[in-house]
């Protein structure tokens, strides 16, 4: 009998998860903005962000919640992680029902808070509405899902996102189409896509545990919850200095502009997550391995794993954010129109961070493995304040002049390496202090040099080669890639590196035999 390892099991799923995530982030924005317009469009982002920053409780739990369930389960201490469990999924019912009379506050007076245009508001509040409670099933489903990671099931983790999006994208074009293109059906298709979510959660979380692991209000256990807490404290804050760094730009330029500016925004932002979903092919792969090895005490191999996957993965993502850049404008053109290539810099400055970004992610694993939270936690709390302060005020000297939204871009995006790849390996550092300390700035110079290769690759092909077609565009970047890839191989590798990449590579076409 013959079957491919786990980790190649979950290499394969992400690869598919990716594809799908690709064609319905390619259709689904450029769709939206055709039927409803960017004026309506750029309500939506504004629903997703109100959710995001309720979400700095919540999922602070839930990641939480992951790293002593894991260490639990990874050590057979089933009693433990059922407490653990248990007593999280009380306590986001309770925020729950908490959170209640103020989200229907906030709904009534949802245009005192945002500036949306009164022949949108009712369908604004159903909007707000029917993403919040499905934003609340989520939470349920990502308790759920808790097992998978711990258990190194990314493929099943895969098979409710792949859902997820396909019945986004399916009832979107249904409702849109054959009922009316009105943006209160995108919260009620939220919702009900959650609610199946929800299920399948449920069913994948019953098939993987086998009756060891117990939701129960009788597992309620005051210590458990106290030590998920106390890290939680610490998530929350670090969450909220997240969210003055990525989150707020939106939010800043809707108070100031209108929802046409927080549209266009909302759109090349959008273009941001589709690019880590892809890196997140092999960056996901990571945060369950350092997990388990640190549940068994390798700290050796720890250490190893996250200084090699943050390059591959900050040097993935140079490549990909590199080639998208340099065929930016006719990426524009091609995706949601010639109108936006305007606001092409807009793109530039919300992509140019992501290899940075995701490069520093892997660290994160480590230092969160290890419950050292506190020094990130206020560090970017100071940082997202500042940039949050300097935002408010080049927006208050605007008056309304959209080239001030390109600075607060610029701003931003200079904090946002500070605070993810130089915080992050500061964090690491002093977790595991290594003979090489300039191995994580020799890294960041690596992805740095890439990064602007690829670009210059691509501004460069376009320059001589035009692309106007979808088809020459993905020939373009296939050409460039492959360009920069082999270029990456051979000069910015060490011969180590490149052996164990040529390792991974064959690993995905052997399979292993079993007795």
């Amino acid at each position: 009998m013959f079957r491919p390892n786990q980790v190649n099991k979950n290499f394969i799923s992400n690869v598919i998860n990716l594809l799908a995530g690709i064609f319905v982030g390619l259709f689904y924005t450029p769709y939206l903005i055709r039927c409803i317009g960017v004026a309506a469009y750029g309500v939506v982002p504004l629903a997703f962000i109100v959710n995001q920053y309720i979400s700095v409780v919540t999922t602070s739990l839930t990641g939480s919640l992951t790293r002593f369930y894991s260490v639990s389960l990874q050590q057979g201490k089933y009693k433990e992680a059922s407490k653990y469990l248990s007593s999280s999924f009380l306590i986001i019912t309770f925020i729950g029902v908490f959170m209640l009379p103020f989200s229907v506050w906030f709904i009534t007076h949802l245009d005192h808070v945002f500036n949306i245009p009164a022949y949108l508001l009712s369908s604004a509040k159903w909007l707000f509405s029917f993403t919040l409670i499905g934003f609340v099933m989520s939470l349920y489903s990502s308790l759920l899902n808790i097992t998978l990671y711990a258990l190194n099931r990314i493929d099943l983790m895969n098979i409710v996102k792949i859902v997820r999006s396909a019945m986004k994208l399916v009832l979107t074009i249904c409702f849109f189409e054959l009922i009316n293109k009105d943006v209160s059906f995108i919260g009620f298709i939220l919702f009900l896509t959650e609610l199946a979510i929800l299920c399948i959660s449920y069913l994948m979380y019953r098939r993987t545990v086998h009756n060891n692991i117990v939701v129960s209000a009788k597992y309620f256990n005051k210590n458990a919850l106290l030590a998920v807490l106390s890290m939680t404290i610490f998530v929350i804050v670090q969450q909220i200095g997240d969210t003055g760094l990525y989150r707020i730009d939106n939010i800043v330029v809707n108070k100031f502009w209108s929802v046409r500016e927080s549209g266009i925004l909302g759109a090349v932002s959008d273009f941001g997550n589709y690019v880590m979903t892809a890196i997140g092919v092999i960056s996901s792969l990571f945060g369950p391995l350092i997990l388990i090895a640190y549940s068994k005490g390798e700290h050796e191999n720890v250490k190893k794993m996250a200084l090699d996957s943050s390059l591959y993965v900050g040097l993935l993502a140079a490549l990909l954010i590199g080639v998208i850049i340099g065929f930016c404008k006719p990426i524009l053109t091609l995706w949601i129109g010639p109108d936006y290539v305007a606001y092409f810099p807009w793109m530039v400055l919300k992509l140019y961070v992501i290899p940075f970004y995701a490069a520093a992610g892997v660290f994160a694993f480590v230092y969160r493995a290890w419950n050292y939270l506190k020094v990130p936690a206020f560090i970017t709390l100071a940082v997202g304040a500042l940039n949050l302060l300097i935002s408010i005020i080049l927006c208050k000297l605007s008056e309304k002049n959209e080239a001030y939204i390109f600075y607060m871009l610029i701003i931003s995006s200079v904090f946002v390496i500070l605070q993810s790849y130089v915080l992050n390996s500061f964090c690491f550092s002093k977790l595991y202090a290594f003979s090489e300390k300039r191995t994580l700035t020799v890294n960041f110079f690596k992805i740095m040099i890439e990064l602007l290769l690829s670009i210059l690759i691509a501004f460069l092909y376009e320059k001589l080669l035009p692309v106007n077609q979808l088809f020459q565009l993905c020939i373009g970047a296939i050409l460039v890639g492959l360009t920069t890839l082999s270029f990456s191989f051979f000069f910015i590798f060490n011969k180590e590196q490149r052996k164990q990449v040529s390792g991974y590579a064959k690993s995905l076409f052997v399979v292993k035999e079993i007795e």
